[in-house]
């Protein structure tokens, strides 16, 4: 049931994407269905039917339930020292009498260190909570002080307002009147006629306004809010799945990144941003160093550190070999982190949401967990543990019905090197076998026990009785394979002393050298080298021993199989060479072992029709990128079918480091044009890359060269629309948002400086149109022609020193629309925009929240003598929700 009146945040199973303006944006339940349904109305405008508790779906959160009149009489808080806690009342679990409403408990009064238990109404249970050291806030966004509001749904006031589509200003949060219910009420002051008067927003479930500027509302603990709908149990035990692992992150936990690079790479855009080695992170094991802020996590991987958003970053448990553990449910997730963690298959599907058992952790820390005679093997980061669970048995399935897909990784994973993955997998299932035991019989699954641990008393007795059992198959798998895969080099050599065949291949045209790579095997590897194993030998895939030997980073086997005769230019079924595996892997060793052969062939393309050099500025491999150069300069215009060149490549993905290799040291041709006309400048303009735009026009990219429709540069920058962002489906599903802004800044940034350098602003294109009637950003648009009535008659630079100290007038001018004009977000909290002028420098950088945490501008470090509105009325106190 959903209580008319209360405020919500959505929850764990949010379908409705964007609806309520993305993850903390607050609304307030306006109608309770009856069938496990509510409507919701958002602050923002938006209305949503959300699930609480239908088809056990549950989409909200209760942020606070005292518009509703949940009251907890003689209930003292130790914050604020009231003596009735309205809302949710938060006791302490390590103190006697600590009782704290939900405003002085998100405002961290008391020791975070100690637990605490929530209590939602006068007779519901106590339910713990994580404790507020280890857990991450969220910020709460919608009608709260400094919000900018329109009358709303329930207006009822006449023309209080002076009107439809008015605006009035939020100055504090209330009751309504004598009405029942706390905070269930602001008092908004309107800017036509400056009076200010008391609307509901909450109270008996109406909402007289619509916010049009949010403003924040403090902070709350995500994971501590009850779920709308769902019945809870008082417990001391650790935090049920749907509680996000972030939130109980701290210092020296282990972590993995299980967010895909494309919307993980926009969202950074406004947390710490981004970096192409940030993408090595991703579904690996790293370590929490610290918590630079509520939204972000610090973590070290490889000896490096990276700034994360927190919604990217998952905890990771330690497990142990006995231990019950639950998957993780999400699908998307599963498979983005099973890659070169055993791999992902259809099968898997199953175990999804399931309790299993753990029954091996190999040496790379990926755990194989079985449910009855089911195993398979997982990244750790898709585990949690689940003590006390009963596990699930899960039926097992003819192997038969194995799926023939032969594609490498998600579709999200594109050229990602997925390896080994159905081999991991079935090893593990046929390891629990082996380890339940059988049948005490002397066959072809005896000889793969014994191989499998390693027992060659038990292997050499099987030869001398059965000869045959060499080269016998067991669920497709050879007791060569085994053996070499489990890395048992002196059964390795005894099969092979006892005729093992060393090229046989399973269906999937495995060999035995291949087996042992996949399993991360130096010495079976080297051992079969030695004994003379194929090299060139290919599986169902294409893929060579040398692929594989890139795609686990095995130097010393990569090194030994092209000093035997290995090719090193063999394609795959994707076209990919070793050398382009390892460009993907991003492995200078194997980049440098590949290029020191002698009959390396660097013009070969993939299906995707890149050479090596080509791949490497998609991927963005600096080293790559060098050594490439260094050893065939000429290829560095090459052309694509389409006509694209490495360094088109570099600029529509924004690879500034590769495009300054590119330009400086490989001479690229800053102005070559691809097949529709488009130089790199065209394409870094229409994404809105505005440091891509800089070193190319820094490095002579002509500001006004047309394209096949007639549009330069500028036109693009204006009008053009990145890839991905905001709307990323991947980001709505976790209720994640990209501030919109930070591209219109982006763009105004690229505008000025090709202005600067010449740029025509009444160039037509061949519809036409200039660049500023493109322009469909009515804010950008304004910005923009305010800089260029500034500037008029022209925005052609002159020559001499007149140009020099011109552009840098113009900078300065351009610098000082931008902080003072242009919406930007907020260069403290990057959350909110920034809304309050500094006196006296006039600069717009901070929001309301964060003014008064600096003395100093930011920008200029002119000391701050007061601070003012947009409307210039000065600010005296911080808002703060009470």
């Amino acid at each position: 049931m959903a209580v008319e009146g209360i405020r919500v945040v959505r929850g764990p199973d949010w379908s409705h994407g964007n609806e309520d303006k993305g993850e903390g944006h607050v609304g307030t339940v306006i109608r309770d269905n009856g069938d496990e349904t509510c409507e919701v109305l958002w602050d923002m405008g938006g209305k949503s039917k959300c699930n609480v508790g239908k088809g056990g779906k549950f989409e909200l959160r209760l942020l606070d339930n005292a518009p509703a009149g949940v009251k907890h009489l003689s209930r003292r808080c130790a914050g604020c020292q009231k003596n009735t806690i309205v809302g949710v009342l938060w006791k302490c679990a390590s103190c006697n009498d600590v009782n704290l409403c939900s405003p002085c408990y998100c405002h961290d009064n008391h020791d975070l260190s100690h637990p605490f238990q929530r209590i939602d109404t006068v007779n519901a249970s106590s339910v713990d909570v994580p404790k507020r050291s280890n857990s991450v806030k969220m910020k709460a966004l919608g009608i709260f002080p400094g919000a900018k509001v329109i009358r709303g749904q329930n207006w009822d006031f006449g023309t209080q307002d002076g009107g439809p589509g008015k605006k009035g200003k939020v100055e504090d949060v209330r009751a309504f009147g004598s009405d029942v219910g706390g905070r269930n009420a602001v008092r908004v002051r309107w800017e036509t006629s400056g009076e200010a008067n008391v609307y509901r927003v909450g109270c008996r479930g109406k909402v007289d306004l619509q916010c049009v500027d949010e403003a924040p509302g403090g902070y709350y603990y995500r994971e501590h809010l009850s779920i709308v709908g769902k019945v809870e149990k008082k417990s001391s035990a650790s935090a049920p799945e749907d509680v996000s692992s972030q939130s109980l992150l701290k210092k020296g936990d282990k972590c993995v990144i299980d967010m895909p690079e494309t919307p993980l790479k926009e969202l950074q855009r406004g947390h710490g941003g981004w970096s192409i080695r940030m993408s090595e992170c991703i579904g690996e094991i790293a370590t929490v160093k610290d918590f630079p802020n509520d939204s972000t996590v610090e973590v070290e991987y490889k000896g490096r550190s990276y700034q994360f958003h927190a919604g990217a970053v998952r905890k990771v448990y330690d497990v142990n070999v006995g231990d019950v553990v639950q998957v993780l449910k999400d699908e998307t997730k599963a498979v983005l982190l099973q890659r070169s963690h055993g791999g992902w298959n259809d099968d898997m599907k199953q175990t999804l949401g399931k309790v299993g058992k753990v029954v091996k952790i190999d040496s790379d820390g990926d755990v194989a967990v079985a449910f009855g005679n089911q195993a398979w093997v997982y990244n750790p980061g898709l585990l949690t543990p689940a003590q006390g669970r009963k596990v699930d048995v899960l039926e097992e399935k003819n192997s038969d019905e194995s799926s023939d897909d032969e594609s490498r990784g998600s579709p999200d994973s594109g050229e990602r090197v997925e390896i080994g993955g159905d081999l991991a997998q079935m090893m593990a299932h046929l390891l629990l076998l082996g380890a339940l035991g059988g049948r005490q019989m002397m066959g072809p699954e005896e000889m793969f026990n014994a191989c499998a641990k390693g027992n060659i008393g038990a292997v050499n007795t099987m030869i001398q009785k059965r000869k045959d059992l060499v080269n016998s198959w067991y669920k497709d798998l050879s007791p060569l394979m085994v053996a070499a895969h489990e890395g048992h080099e002196n059964i390795v050599t005894l099969l092979l002393q006892n005729g093992a065949d060393i090229n046989a291949r399973n269906k999937d045209g495995m060999t035995p050298l291949m087996v042992a790579i996949v399993g991360k095997e130096t010495e079976t590897s080297l051992c079969l080298i030695k004994n003379k194993a194929d090299v060139n030998a290919c599986n169902r895939q294409g893929r060579t021993p040398a692929h594989f030997a890139v795609g686990v980073e095995l130097y010393s086997v990569l090194k030994a199989v092209l000093e035997a005769k290995a090719g090193p230019n063999k394609q795959d079924g994707d076209g990919d060479t070793p050398l382009h595996d390892a460009i993907t892997k991003r492995s200078d060793r194997a980049v440098n072992i590949l290029l020191s052969h002698p009959q390396i062939n660097l013009k070969l393309l993939n299906k995707k029709g890149h050479i090596p050099l080509m791949w490497a500025a998609m991927k963005d491999h600096e080293f790559a990128v060098e050594r490439l150069i260094e050893k065939e300069p000429n290829l560095v215009n090459a052309k694509k079918s389409d006509g694209y060149t490495a360094l088109h490549i570099a600029a529509i993905n924004d690879h500034a480091d590769t495009a300054n290799i590119l330009i400086l040291k490989g001479k690229a041709q800053v102005n070559a044009k691809n097949e529709q006309g488009l130089t790199p400048l065209h394409l870094a303009a229409h994404e809105g890359y505005d440091k891509m735009v800089k070193i190319l026009v820094e490095n002579g990219a002509d500001v006004n060269l047309q394209d096949n429709d007639g549009d330069i540069p500028l036109h693009l920058a204006l009008g053009g629309r990145r890839r991905t962002g905001g709307n990323d489906p991947f980001l709505q599903l976790l209720g994640l948002t990209v501030n919109p802004n930070a591209q219109n800044q982006e763009r105004y940034n690229m505008a000025v400086l090709m202005l600067q350098k010449g740029a025509d602003y009444n160039a037509n294109n061949k519809r036409g149109n200039t660049p500023l009637e493109v322009c469909k950003n009515g804010e950008l648009k304004s910005a923009v022609t305010r800089f260029i009535q500034k500037h008029r008659p022209t925005s052609r630079p002159s020559t001499g020193q007149s140009r020099a100290g011109g552009q840098a007038t113009l900078a300065a001018e351009a610098l000082q629309d931008l902080f003072s004009e242009l919406p930007i977000p907020c260069v403290v909290c990057k959350d909110s925009m920034a809304n309050t002028r500094l006196l006296p420098c006039k600069h717009k950088v901070l929001c309301a929240d964060c003014c008064f945490k600096c003395r100093v501008c930011p920008l200029c470090k002119q000391p701050v003598a007061n601070r003012c509105d947009l409307q210039g009325r000065i600010i005296i106190d911080p808002c703060r929700v009470q």
